[in-house]
């Protein structure tokens, strides 16, 4: 009997192995693929053809290490008790419709199946969890698409799948995705990067696509980096079609895509790199923790070139720190998160509902002031949107300038106070020009008035600044207002020269054309207006009829 080969040598048969495990022969002793109660274990074999354990069902583990498979992988449809590949070189594996009471580990190794699938697992049924661990390679597509997996799913090696030349329709798919697991159920964790029991950094280049899942305990990216790759040649030229976050996606050649994601945690830090786009569109969080890293320059602090977020729909209850990074909570922190969207979402195609979110947050949180810079900025960038008609724009300007479109409303104090000031003024120096006169109709047709010019000395004195309040408080009466008013323009001429007799020429000059026109009449009822858009202004905030109030 010939010797058997070293073991590193040795050749198997991949049909002699599924004849194997599902028992129609049994393995000679000198065989490499040992089959007992623990199971089925072949250790560092070459696997010639295509091993075909499609249908099989085996309830104990199939472990394969340091074998090097000549062809794919095929356990479709089989129901197994665990499944693993450790240190194992292979053309890729496929895992659709799998149940699987135990684990699947992929560890070390690589699956390199370029431009197809390295794993296609969608529509497993896990009982335990899908692992990629020990800084394992795939190359090619990595699917578990409407898959349910009982435990945790843990991404910690290399994935990469350059988006070539998908069409804007086909990005979305597992084939042109890096890692997909849409519409899939993870009773516990998805977790890149996690150290827990399980070793790697997760490097991901392409599309990461969760879109649909519901992750039990939350989503956790605390290491590694998703970017595009060497993309040469992707797109370039092409009119792309799609919303703004999916035009943005594919011209970047990356994404980490959580559409319509349902999750209790989500844990974002410590990325060494990210490109492309972020969408959170419609995601339903409890919790985020977000140490900037991903979408901001930790060095810099400034946001990342080439980073989009898509926050449109997304909800969540708060924002919390994790155990291996501090989420930054201050509103000017979180303020240039939600800028660092999608330009479009910021002009052209305004979505309020981020700033709308971010601030209710905010509030509950505690942290009223911050809530209400976040609504003040959602305001201004509404307005600047050229779907906002003329009319709301213009309206919302003033509101802007007179109490800070509701969220600064102590801003009408201030523009009270200098209306006041200059009203006091420009009163002032119209009594001294005599451009004030009482309005008593008995004291005009008096003839002592009407030759000197002098007021009766038990008439009311003017009080130019009490006279300026009277005017701007349209529910105070102070008592100045009915006893004087301000001459119309041309009623008497102004001599600045006699009243100030120190001032320059020029200054004379220009006093006598201002008092001596328009200046003190147009200035009366411009304070009166003023008064009763202030006083509107203050009831509503008071109210709650305005601002943050009226969105409590």
């Amino acid at each position: 009997m010939n010797s058997p080969l070293p073991r590193s040598l040795a050749r198997i048969q991949g049909d002699f192995i599924r004849h194997a495990i599902v028992g129609e022969v049994a393995a000679p002793p000198e065989s490499p693929l040992k089959i007992d109660s623990h199971g089925a274990s072949l250790d560092g074999a070459i696997i010639e053809g295509r091993l075909d354990l499609t249908a099989v069902e085996f309830t104990r583990p199939i472990t394969f290490t340091g074998c090097t498979f000549n062809d794919r992988i095929d356990i479709s449809g089989a129901k197994l008790d665990a499944f693993c590949l450790r240190d194992c070189h292979a053309p890729g594996v496929d895992a659709t419709a799998t149940f699987v009471r135990g684990d699947i580990i992929i560890s070390g190794g690589n699956l390199d199946c370029a431009g197809g699938f390295a794993f296609n697992g969608s529509s497993m049924s896990i009982g335990g969890s899908l692992m990629f661990v020990d800084d394992s390679l795939a190359v090619g597509a990595v699917s578990f698409a409407l898959s349910n997996i009982s435990g945790r799913v843990v991404c910690n090696g290399t994935f990469r799948n350059l988006l070539a030349s998908a069409s804007s329709f086909e990005w979305y798919t597992p084939l042109y995705s890096a890692i997909n697991g849409f519409g899939a159920t993870v009773g516990q964790t998805l977790a890149f990067g996690t150290k827990l029991n399980a070793t790697g950094t997760p490097h991901v280049e392409g599309f990461v696509i969760l879109a649909n899942a519901k992750i039990g305990s939350g989503i956790y990216f605390v290491s590694g980096s998703i970017t595009r790759g060497a993309r040469a040649g992707l797109l370039q030229g092409r009119e792309i079609q799609g919303d703004p976050s999916t035009r943005y996606a594919i011209k970047s050649g990356a994404a980490l895509y959580l559409h319509n994601v349902e999750t209790a945690e989500l844990v974002l830090s410590n990325f060494e790199r990210f490109e492309g786009l972020l969408s959170l569109r419609g995601a339903r969080l409890g919790t985020l923790a977000d140490d900037g890293t991903l979408w901001c320059d930790p060095k810099t602090g400034l946001g990342r070139q080439g980073v989009a977020l898509d926050l449109d729909g997304c909800t969540y209850h708060g924002f919390t720190g994790s155990m291996v990074s501090t989420t930054r909570m201050d509103w000017r922190t979180r303020l240039s998160w939600l800028k660092t969207q999608v330009p479009e979402y910021l002009s052209s195609e305004f979505l309020p509902q981020p700033f709308t979110q971010c601030a209710e947050v905010m509030r509950s949180m505690g942290d009223l002031h911050g809530s209400r810079m976040i609504l003040l900025e959602r305001e201004r960038l509404r307005l600047r949107s050229p779907k906002v008609h003329l009319w709301e724009r213009i309206t919302g300007r003033v509101l802007g300038l007179l109490a800070g479109h509701g969220y600064k409303t102590y801003y009408a104090i201030y523009w009270a106070l200098g209306v006041w000031l200059i009203g006091g003024v420009i009163f002032s120096v119209a009594n001294c020009l005599g451009q004030m006169r009482p309005a008593s109709e008995h004291v005009l047709v008096d003839d002592s008035y009407r030759r000197t010019g002098e007021i009766p000395k038990d008439y009311e004195p003017l009080k130019p600044f009490l006279y300026s309040a009277d005017i701007l408080l349209p529910i105070v009466d102070i008592g100045q207002e009915k006893f004087w008013l301000p001459r119309d323009a041309g009623e008497r001429p102004a001599n600045a020269a006699t009243a100030f007799p120190h001032v320059p020429r020029w200054v004379a000059i220009v006093l006598n054309w201002l008092f001596g026109g328009w200046l003190q009449k147009s200035y009366y009822y411009f304070e009166i207006a003023m008064g009763w858009v202030l006083a509107s202004i203050a009831i509503a905030g008071f109210s709650g009829h305005l601002g943050h109030k009226s969105e409590e």
